[in-house]
């Protein structure tokens, strides 16, 4: 599921080097972690023209946004090929996106979103998709950017476990695609460099509540492991106990 409550409240209490980016440099520091998706490539270049768009709307809050992609490629060999700063090339926003594709070992993960301004999640043209990454994202109790299907459970659980300004949803549908929601996701990206709304304590009942959910031990690791579709109620059903401290069954 991406991450331990115990090793996100270590990193709070004994913070690690972050050798990607300055946590403390003023800027605002958007993050995704994990792979990008062939079906999730519609999303990319909708946040991507978002940023282009904030270019022109203002471009101060341009230059303090900077979005950081780590492990795109879900490969571990050091020339595994990028694919977001392509993208972020042929639309005239590569000075604001950095990319690592080769998948980054476990605790620079961690660190990367406890250290994060907001982390960055980005959805797939199918509406099914649920992304393993809302758990950590979730537990690092930094401000959620979500750009996902309608249908997705991950605006479901979003909504209810983190709202506005912890979590800040945009939704796109099969009739009004990702790029119909450039204007959206341009605001959504100003009011994040605007206020952030960071709240720790959200990561801390996440912990929390994910000890006492018992999902640290082994047998529930053990089911982690299923594949994206049959374990898309599965997930559903531990964000919420996570985020929520209750059962929906």
């Amino acid at each position: 599921m991406g991450g331990e409550p115990a090793d996100f409240a270590r990193l709070r209490r004994e913070p690690r080097p972050n050798p990607y980016f300055d946590a403390a440099d003023g800027a605002t520091h958007l993050c995704y972690v994990g792979t990008l998706l062939p079906l999730g490539f519609e999303v990319l270049r909708a946040l991507l023209g978002a940023v282009r768009l904030l270019r022109q709307r203002g471009p101060e809050r341009y230059e303090r946004l900077h979005l950081h992609f780590f492990g795109t490629s879900n490969q571990t060999r050091p020339d595994a090929a990028a694919r977001v700063l392509p993208v972020a090339r042929e639309l005239g926003v590569a000075d604001r996106v950095s990319e690592i594709a080769p998948r980054i070992d476990y605790l620079d993960a961690l660190t990367v979103q406890v250290q994060a301004t907001a982390i960055l999640m980005l959805g797939s043209s199918e509406a099914h998709y649920t992304a393993s990454k809302l758990y950590p994202a979730l537990l690092a109790g930094k401000p959620i950017l979500a750009i996902h299907h309608g249908e997705s459970s991950v605006v479901e659980i979003l909504r209810r476990a983190a709202p506005p300004p912890m979590a800040r949803v945009i939704t796109y549908t099969d009739a009004e695609r990702a790029e119909s929601r450039v204007d959206a996701i341009c605001g959504a990206l100003s009011a994040l460099i605007d206020h952030p709304g960071h709240d720790p304590a959200v990561g801390g009942r996440a912990a929390a509540r994910g000890e006492a959910s018992g999902y640290g031990n082994p047998g529930e690791r053990e089911r982690a492991t299923l594949s994206v579709r049959s374990r898309a109620p599965y997930l559903r059903r531990w964000a919420l106990i996570i985020a929520l401290g209750e059962d929906p069954r």
